[in-house]
This record gives C-alpha cells, sequence and structure tokens, in this order.
C-alpha cells in the first residue's frame, strides 16, 4: 500500500484526531480510512465517474464499552467485507467484557485487543476469513490449532464457526483476567 503524506489544517488535525483516538487507531489509519471512504464510496471530488465499488461507509457499532467502540471496516478498509464483518462480531464479543479495548496494530491485519486473551491475528483481503487466538491450551474445539505459547488458533471463514469459537472468547478471558 503506498504511503503518503499530507498536511492539515490545525482544525481538522484536532478533528480527526479525536475520532481517531475514539476509534481505536492512530490518525493516519483514520484519515487513510477516511479518503478511501470518500474516494472509493462518493462521486469522485473532480467531477468524475463514481467508484465501482459499492460499500457504504460504515457506522459506528454500539457496545457495552461504547467509550471503547472499535470499527473493523474503518480500521480496515482494505479488508474483505465478509471479514471485517466476521471480525467486528468477535470484536463486539470481547468488548462486552469489563475493561476490554481494542485497536489496530501497528503491523499488518492485525486486531490487539487489551488485556490480552484473545487476538485477531489476521483479517483476509481477498477472500472471507479471519484467524483468531485465545489464551489457555485446555480449550477443546475442532476448528483449534496450536498456536504461539499459551495460545489457541482457529481459522474462521464462516459465521457458522465463528459461533462455534464465539464462547472462547469468554473462556478465554476468565482464565487469562478472571472472571467476568
Amino acid at each position: 500500500m503506498p504511503i503518503i503524506t499530507m498536511m492539515l489544517p490545525e482544525q481538522v488535525y484536532a478533528a480527526a484526531s479525536a475520532e481517531a483516538k475514539r476509534a481505536g487507531v492512530d490518525i493516519a489509519m483514520y484519515c487513510g480510512a477516511k479518503l478511501s471512504d470518500l474516494l472509493l464510496n462518493s462521486p469522485h471530488p473532480l467531477g468524475g465517474a463514481r467508484s465501482t465499488n459499492t460499500k457504504q461507509p460504515s457506522s459506528p457499532r454500539a457496545n457495552s464499552n461504547a467509550s471503547n467502540a472499535f470499527d473493523v471496516a474503518t480500521a480496515f478498509p482494505e479488508a474483505n467485507p465478509g471479514s471485517a464483518r466476521l471480525a467486528q462480531r468477535f470484536i463486539d464479543e470481547a468488548m462486552q467484557l469489563p475493561g476490554v479495548t481494542a485497536r489496530r496494530h501497528t503491523r499488518g491485519m492485525v486486531i490487539d485487543i487489551r488485556p490480552n486473551f484473545v487476538r485477531v491475528e489476521h483479517l483476509k483481503t481477498r477472500r472471507v476469513g479471519i484467524t483468531v487466538s485465545f489464551y489457555g491450551r485446555k480449550h477443546s474445539n475442532s476448528l483449534l490449532r496450536p498456536g504461539m505459547g499459551a495460545y489457541k488458533r482457529a481459522f474462521v471463514e464462516t459465521d457458522a464457526q465463528l459461533q462455534q469459537v464465539l464462547p472462547l472468547v469468554k473462556a478465554a478471558y476468565n482464565l487469562k483476567v478472571g472472571t467476568a
């Protein structure tokens, strides 16, 4: 992905910085996502044809940690929309637990979740799917494979597979942090 440098008026920078903080991403990621939404989902600012991309700008998701809401589609505009949807449902499940925050990792298609009881290790860009990991070696689920250290990993490509692993989010939290 090409990198650009741009100058922003102070008022725009302040507004973008506040929105980026609210979304849990750095300002460069936020501005890149907003610019992508503008160029891909609106009539061309210079009067050209509308993009063939039909994805609409995402709206904020509500959850019990509303001040810490994390919008996957905004943080990862390059992700496959189906991958973003699966990741959002996974993140929403984690964000229901006390003290949980999420942010885009500084490298790759990774979502850091704190405390680190689960993680979205990768969002696919060309096909639908996410790779997620859970703290604890004793989880039993046909989708789980060995992960790094005390974590197990699952490759999720369908809603049915996601439903199979969602109960492990709270189980991993209870193992790592304590009973929710």
